[in-house]
């Protein structure tokens, strides 16, 4: 059942389950209320802005997509592996501050 009435009515699925879940989980309750509320803008917002919404992309290369991942992956963990070395080491020598940078 993919017709075109549906997809009208229900435009992403995925999106509205990604809404539903993160509405439950910052309201930190799976009470009654909580589950409709959530159901209702999880269908709202992607059916209201259905207009905006770009084609569906196709993922021509997959590996791309996993090589960047990775690599992300990779960056983010040696970022954290650093911060927490400059924590643990010696922290009374750490100085924050604010760097201006100049736009113009």
């Amino acid at each position: 059942m993919n017709s075109p009435l549906r997809r009208h009515w229900w435009p992403r699925p995925q999106f509205s389950a990604l809404l539903l879940l993160l509405w439950l989980l910052l309201m930190n309750s799976f009470a009654p209320a909580q589950v409709l509320l959530g159901l209702v803008l999880a269908w709202f917002l992607p059916f209201a802005t259905q207009q905006f919404w770009p084609e569906k992309p196709h993922l021509k290369n997959a590996n791309r997509l996993l090589i960047y991942l990775a690599h992300l992956m990779w960056d983010i963990i040696k970022a954290n592996i650093t911060v927490a070395r400059l924590l643990l080491r010696d922290p009374e020598s750490l100085q924050p501050a604010f760097v201006r940078y100049p736009l113009a």
